[in-house]
């Protein structure tokens, strides 16, 4: 089984109480495409996935990502008690300003529940930062949310994102225009946790 584990980070496991951010592995990343296709409405994302072309980004994009010291995206999972609940990272990462954006997706049997956005995604929000700031030594992490996510937003901003713009009706989902809200975390105004 294939094991994606990031030169850059020389621990591969990141923790907060019982949450991990943990390298990725082959069955982690079927597990990816299935909760990509069943919340496809909330992603930048306009068609399902097959396996074969989960399997080809993958080799062609990440595993290359996790050899050099400077990837362009850091993808891991995200495990409570060292059970597969989610995955997410840092992706478009700019090594030249020091940014990147913020990804995230929790496994389908939590997605839009009240604990998805009001525990795991406030606890995956302070590894994010841990990540970033602390062991990348980034700037700046930014993010780009629907407002069919109210909920995100929220989290967002309580957690010290600062709303930097909104696209008016940028996504059409089930016959519905959506507002689409950036925000910016930076390292100089907030603290590590």
């Amino acid at each position: 089984m294939q094991l994606y584990n990031y030169r850059i980070l020389k621990n591969h496991k990141l923790s907060l109480d019982n949450f991990s951010l943990i390298s990725i592995d082959d069955k982690t990343i079927l597990k990816i495409r299935q909760w990509r296709n069943k919340q496809i409405n909330i992603l930048r994302q306009s068609k399902k996935i097959s396996i074969k072309d989960q399997e080809k980004y993958f080799k062609n994009e990440i595993l290359p990502d996790t050899k050099i010291i400077s990837p362009k995206n850091i993808i891991l999972a995200f495990v409570k008690s060292e059970k597969l609940i989610g995955y997410g990272g840092l992706t478009n990462i700019c090594w030249k300003s020091k940014r990147a954006e913020l990804a995230f997706l929790l496994d389908n049997k939590y997605a839009g529940k009240v604990e998805d956005s009001e525990y795991f995604f406030p606890i995956f929000l302070k590894l994010t930062k841990i990540l970033a700031f602390k062991i990348l030594k980034l700037k700046n992490i930014w993010t780009e949310t629907y407002s069919i996510r109210p909920q995100y937003i929220k989290q967002l901003e309580l957690n010290h994102y600062l709303r930097t713009g909104i696209v008016k009706e940028k996504i059409l989902i089930d016959n519905k225009y959506y507002d689409s809200y950036f925000h910016r975390l930076s390292s100089k105004k907030n603290s590590l946790l």
